[in-house]
Formats: C-alpha cells, sequence, structure tokens
C-alpha cells in the first residue's frame, strides 16, 4: 500500500505530465507543506496537493452507495457481464436497503443487454427506494464501471464555496511554514497549490463552477489548479482578493 508521499507523487507525476511537461524530477521535501518539491529545469517549485470534496453531505452518499455498487460489481461478474458501464442517479433516503439496491441494479442491467449498446441507455425510472434512474452502456475496454449519473443537478460542478474554503485554508497552513522555516521556503522560486478530484464517483465533474475565486485573504500561492485524476482535466484558477 502506497503511503502518503508516494500517493501525492504518484498525483503530481500524472498532473506533470498531464500539462505536457516530460522532464521533471519529484523530490521529497523537509517538511510540510508543500508535500512535493517539483524540480523543472532550473526552477524548484513546492507542490501542495490536496483532494478536494464538494460537501460532507455527499461524502456521505457516496460511502452508502459504493458498497451497493461494489455489490452490483459482484453479481454482473457471477453472470458474466464484463463490458459495461452503468450510472444511477441515487436519492437521499433514511435506512436504505443496501443488498436490494444491489439486486435492483444488476437485474434492471440484466434485463435489458440486448437493448444496451454504445450510446447512453436509459433502462428504468424509479425502480425501488433510493434510485431515481439507472442508465447504462457498453465499455470498449473489458470491465464494469458503476458512477452516479452525470446529469444529476447534485453532481453537477464543484461549487466556488467549497474552493475558497479549501483555498484559504492552505494559504494559512504555507504561510505559518513560511514563518517556521524560512531558510528552507526561500529555497523554492514558486508554491502551486493542486487541488485533486480523485477517479471515483467524481470522474462525473466537468470542471468547477468559476474559474475566478474570490477569497479575504491574501493568496501566497503562485499558481493554483483544479486537476481531475481520471479525465485528466486541468482548471487553472484565478484567485482574487475579495475587496469587501
Amino acid at each position: 500500500m502506497l503511503n502518503k508521499f508516494e500517493l501525492e507523487k504518484r498525483v503530481t507525476d500524472a498532473f506533470l505530465r498531464s500539462k505536457g511537461l516530460i522532464q521533471f524530477k519529484l523530490i521529497k521535501p523537509e517538511g510540510d507543506p508543500p508535500d512535493i518539491i517539483a524540480q523543472i529545469g532550473d526552477k524548484l517549485i513546492g507542490i501542495e496537493v490536496t483532494l478536494i470534496h464538494s460537501n460532507q453531505s455527499q461524502l456521505r452518499l457516496e460511502k452508502n452507495y459504493s458498497k451497493i455498487f461494489i455489490r452490483v460489481k459482484e453479481l454482473l461478474a457471477k453472470s458474466g457481464v464484463n463490458n459495461l458501464v452503468i450510472r444511477v442517479e441515487p436519492e437521499i433516503i433514511k435506512g436504505l436497503h443496501r443488498e436490494k439496491c444491489s439486486e435492483v441494479i444488476a437485474n434492471a442491467c440484466l434485463g435489458n443487454l440486448d437493448k444496451i449498446g454504445f450510446n447512453r441507455t436509459e433502462l428504468v425510472m424509479n425502480p425501488f427506494l433510493g434510485i431515481k434512474k439507472i442508465v447504462a452502456f457498453r465499455a470498449v475496454e473489458e470491465g464494469i464501471i458503476i458512477t452516479f449519473d452525470s446529469r444529476s443537478n447534485s453532481y453537477g460542478p464543484l461549487r466556488s464555496s467549497r474552493i475558497e474554503s479549501v483555498i484559504e485554508g492552505k494559504i494559512n497552513k504555507l504561510n505559518k511554514a513560511k514563518q517556521e522555516a524560512p531558510k528552507q521556503h526561500s529555497l523554492l522560486n514558486e508554491n502551486w497549490l493542486l487541488m485533486t478530484i480523485e477517479g471515483t464517483f467524481y470522474s462525473n465533474y466537468a470542471g468547477v463552477a468559476d474559474d475566478r475565486i474570490s477569497i479575504g485573504l491574501k493568496n501566497c500561492y503562485d499558481r493554483v489548479f483544479v486537476y481531475h485524476e481520471r479525465k485528466n482535466w486541468i482548471q487553472e484558477l484565478e484567485v482574487m482578493l475579495n475587496a469587501v
């Protein structure tokens, strides 16, 4: 199992390559922040890596459905299905019956295999309490992928308010680190903040709501990015001081 630094190194490597960079070296810093030091040419860039979530209620919802989706994969694999993408639009309820939900999703796919092609196919609406809709399509590569439906309004772009709170927290952390270890930080040419969306259910996100972010603190990061690990898109944010 990868440790914290190895995980951050992996995502930073993927991010830099997505930016078109090939020649670079990733170094473990003496302190935190930054999480990673990237040597790019003659520059040393401190990169703070953080995973960004939309909100806590969504995290709880995903935790519940992740167990359902694992069970669906097991049921479909037993039936010989091995190249399907399934998207479920959930609803937030208490007392979710996980096993029944798993069976409903699997049966909806198995009962409609003959009409599922490479285009998005709507299978069923409101089949069971906790599920609003199930859609599916064939995958080119072998494997079963189950996510939330990207057309659900609950899983739209990442909201500016969530991004703002993450940036402000990281600014406070970096300013404190600079005060405690000024010599170490003086060696860095730039500081970047890299907010990542991991390749789980967040693969549905197509971007952020606004790439101009207004915060209540002076920004100490030279560049701020949001990076999608699975889809490899990058959005650089313009971070401004809120004048109000």
